[in-house]
């Protein structure tokens, strides 16, 4: 490609599993983006930069149990090349997704209390909060993660979903609100996760009703917290 601005369009269409079938697009080697979960022949675009280009489209299976409907459907129709202002409308109406410079995991809200636990005798910390109430539990991947492919697996759901639904109101990164007290009696914490089958962002944080049910997890797996 010798001109700026230039894109490569295609429609995709896929009815999958989030992150066990997905379609990654390849440019020079290098994966640039992927696409998983529901698209309804959505228009999607890759910015070409000035130089030349070996496109792959490589549709991905990756193995996990614990499925009950598996669905791999993925398609790619009328792939073009576009340029001028048809390329610079179809980019600006591409999806925008948050991303840091880092991946974290933190949770706000009222009357809680970080602590840290240390499993197996380790010495480094995993971040656990003491939550009384409501929070929010905000996760920011790391810029270039391949975000169409995340699932938040919820206390409260018994059901995986898509990450992309999950954008905070802001724009900033993606959130998920819980009540503690609504949690199963039975179910001393809630540990939301977020992750992907195909990529290597795995995010996760513990939040415990109050110290009691905190020191009874302890006493059943031998973690220790302070």
């Amino acid at each position: 490609m010798d001109r700026e601005g230039t894109v490569l369009a295609f429609d995709v269409k896929t009815e999958a599993n989030t992150g066990l079938y997905s379609l990654f697009i390849e440019d020079n080697g290098k994966i640039v983006t992927a696409f998983s979960g529901t698209h309804e022949w959505d228009t999607c675009a890759v910015e070409l930069p000035t130089g030349e280009h070996e496109i792959r489209f490589i549709a991905s299976r990756e193995e996990a149990a614990g499925y009950e409907e598996i669905r791999d459907f993925i398609a790619v129709d009328e792939v073009r090349v576009l340029t001028g202002d048809e390329a610079a409308e179809l980019l600006a109406a591409q999806p925008v997704y948050p991303f840091g410079e880092n991946s974290d995991v933190y949770v706000e809200g009222e009357d809680i209390r970080q602590v840290k636990g240390y499993f197996g005798g380790s010495e480094y910390p995993v971040p656990i909060y003491i939550v009384p109430g409501k929070a929010v539990v905000h996760f920011t991947l790391a810029r270039g993660s391949l975000v169409d492919t995340y699932i938040l697996n919820s206390p409260f759901s018994r059901t995986s979903e898509d990450l992309v639904n999950y954008v905070s109101e802001d724009g900033s990164d993606f959130s998920f609100a819980l009540d503690m007290t609504k949690l199963d009696a039975q179910q001393p914490y809630a540990a939301p996760h977020v992750f992907s089958h195909c990529d290597s962002e795995d995010l996760i944080t513990m939040l415990f009703r109050d110290e009691g049910a905190l020191d009874a997890f302890c006493a059943q797996t031998g973690m220790t917290w302070e």
